[in-house]
């Protein structure tokens, strides 16, 4: 119970950690530069085990199906996840990220005809009633991009993240199934398509620009130890956490 409720705090302090890192790069690069970093780190220890090396041969007959899952696992999902959290407080796009469990449900039940019990369905009536809760408090910011008149687009993007990301993982599951790539293997080339893509995007919205953290409002950046190390070493400091916590262990 103690590891789990471990590993829940550590990628809770990952979303609190890209909040910070929002106000330094644009949702764009954030995404391109820790999925690059993390593909990198993971292309390199599958050069050091042998047996996690990809295979050019199997590589080329499931490209297409690679790119696919690269989209719905990690470009699209991650970039929406970053432009929601740059517009809400990260305590509710952490809320949101609660909602897969019952979408994975959901995706069980619509394509597997997968007979669901009383409990489950209570579980995603839960699930509902508090993504409910969830549109219905608003910060100042999504008041401002409102696209009905309770949803906000920041919203919409973080639902939208989170059932496609689903949607992915499905068709993950079923690569992984047949033996053509592992884990280890299939996220490093998925991060590597998602990292360049949305270096892509970065690149022709001219969202290239590091604003200094020094800039950012935030009380713990500029009072205690953090205000000892420059704004460059912090924003080093924080985008090494979050690809170890957020992509490479989580």
């Amino acid at each position: 119970m103690i590891e789990v409720f471990g590993a829940f705090g550590l990628l809770a302090s990952a979303i609190i950690t890209n909040k910070i890192i929002l106000y330094a790069l644009s949702p764009e690069l954030l995404v391109a530069v820790r999925m690059l970093a993390a593909s990198l780190l993971l292309t390199l220890y599958s050069f050091i085990n042998a047996h996690h090396r990809v295979s050019g041969a199997l590589l080329k007959r499931y490209l297409s199906l690679v790119v696919t899952i690269a989209c719905f696992t990690t470009f699209f999902p991650s970039n929406l996840k970053a432009y929601a959290l740059a517009h809400m407080p990260s305590s509710k796009m952490a809320f949101f990220g609660t909602l897969d469990p019952f979408v994975a449900a959901l995706f069980s039940y619509m394509l597997y005809n997968e007979r669901l019990s009383p409990q489950k369905w209570l579980g995603l009536l839960v699930g509902c009633a508090g993504m409910l809760v969830l549109i219905f408090t608003s910060s100042p910011v999504e008041e401002q991009l409102k696209v009905f008149s309770v949803v906000s687009y920041p919203e919409l993007a973080a639902l939208f993240a989170i059932v496609m990301s689903r949607f992915g993982w499905i068709l993950a599951q079923g690569l992984l199934r047949t033996g053509a790539l592992g884990s280890i293997q299939l996220n490093s080339i998925t991060m590597a398509i998602g990292g360049l893509c949305s270096l892509g995007v970065a690149l022709l919205r001219a969202k290239m620009t590091i604003i200094p953290l020094s800039e950012a409002p935030l009380a713990l950046l500029k009072n205690g130890p953090l205000n000892l190390v420059s704004p460059s070493v912090q924003l080093s400091g924080f985008l090494l956490y979050t690809i170890l916590i957020g992509n490479v262990f989580g």
